[in-house]
């Protein structure tokens, strides 16, 4: 009973802890992803500025 206690809570450690990491990786590509899509509309942003202006 114990030693099926014990690797109930090592199973779920390793489910929890996997689990984890791949969230932390979903979080990080969004953050990525947001930031060149932010980083792209501004670059959009100032070409359309700019060829209003003229240059």
């Amino acid at each position: 009973m114990n030693l099926l206690y014990l690797g109930l809570s090592v199973f779920l450690f390793f489910l929890n802890f996997s689990y984890y990491h791949f969230l932390r990786l979903f979080i990080c590509a969004n953050f990525v992803q947001m930031f060149q899509n932010l980083r792209c509309t501004n670059v959009q942003m100032n070409e359309e500025v700019a060829i209003k202006l003229g240059y």
